[in-house]
């Protein structure tokens, strides 16, 4: 296990259990919890998101907003993926683990922000898109009449 690869906000407390296989993602989030914030960025399609891409786009969020409102990152990386070294020879059994992925469903809300302008929170979250993998878009929060 190379730690340096980790950001120290997303470590895994332990490795005892054996790494896991890759796994097919279940069908799309349809289900919606209660609301936290009043912007959110939501998955259009599945896939698998790093662990670095959600520390780089958790950065942007951040210094985007100048520290203000409330930040809430609903994904957490805890997949395993292991990897050979290069110059590795076949067999010897399966590698070590090399960095953690969260799986992500269509549909699902990766970030939201409260507590903010909501042009700024757009903003944010439409340039802490870019640092993922899938396309992805911010929903405002339903206001009830």
């Amino acid at each position: 296990m190379r730690h340096s690869k980790l950001p120290t906000n997303y470590s895994i407390k332990s490795f005892k259990r054996r790494s896991q296989r890759k796994h097919h993602l279940p069908m799309p989030n349809r289900n919606r919890r209660n609301w936290r914030g009043d912007v959110a960025l939501q998955a259009l399609h599945g896939g698998t998101i790093s662990a670095r891409a959600i520390e780089a786009a958790r950065r942007v969020l951040v210094r985007r907003t100048s520290r203000q409102g409330q930040l809430w990152n609903l994904i957490q990386a805890y997949h395993p993926v292991t990897s050979k070294p290069i110059e590795a020879r076949i067999g010897k059994g399966k590698g070590s683990i090399d960095h953690y992925t969260s799986p992500i469903r269509a549909g699902q809300f990766l970030f939201e922000i409260g507590g903010i302008d909501s042009t700024v929170a757009v903003a944010a979250l439409n340039s802490a898109a870019t640092k993922f993998s899938i396309r992805t878009r911010v929903v405002l929060r339903p206001r009830l009449k």
